[in-house]
């Protein structure tokens, strides 16, 4: 029987900057509202923990653009470290703001050549692990507990075992 896998999953966070034209009410609902987006980040955090989820995925854009404060990064770092003292993984996809993300990380713009590169639309089962600077092609599903060690460069097909290989075309 397959175990069971709890997540929260959130987008968009928009810290340090969540709202545009704030000046057209009062400045106690400025503060009141600025503060939004990561007290709602908190929330899903302290959620996280309550619930005893094992992962936290974030999609979509962490910040807003690239001139984001520092008092943001500080809030975002400070929440991912409390999800990992809970043993909570975090599994973030930046789509719009990749750039932003690489400059906060302090990459040069590339990741390190020893990074996975995966297709769309790859199914990967339980406790597979994919090792290595290698390619897996669109469509190819890679059996629970396998252990890819080399390229899978051929779409749609099925990898399994330790070292896993092709079993289904």
């Amino acid at each position: 029987m397959a175990k069971s896998l709890r997540f929260i999953q959130c987008g968009d966070l928009h810290l340090g900057s969540p709202f545009h034209n704030l000046s057209a009410i009062d400045e106690r609902w400025q503060r009141i509202v600025g503060k939004a987006p990561v007290r709602a980040f908190q929330k899903i955090v302290q959620m996280a923990i309550d619930k005893r989820v094992h992962a936290v995925l974030i999609t979509g854009d962490v910040y807003t653009s690239a001139d984001h404060n520092l008092t943001a990064q500080l809030d975002y770092v400070r929440l991912l470290h409390k999800l990992a003292q809970n043993n909570i993984q975090v599994f973030a996809v930046y789509l719009y703001l990749l750039e932003v993300f690489i400059s906060c990380i302090g990459s040069k713009g590339t990741f390190p050549d020893d990074s996975p590169v995966i297709g769309n639309n790859v199914d990967i089962g339980q406790n597979a692990q994919i090792l290595g600077g290698i390619y897996i092609a669109d469509g190819v599903k890679i059996g629970a507990g396998a252990v890819v060690t080399k390229s899978v460069l051929v779409p749609g097909v099925t990898v399994v075992g330790v070292p896993a290989r092709i079993v289904e075309k």
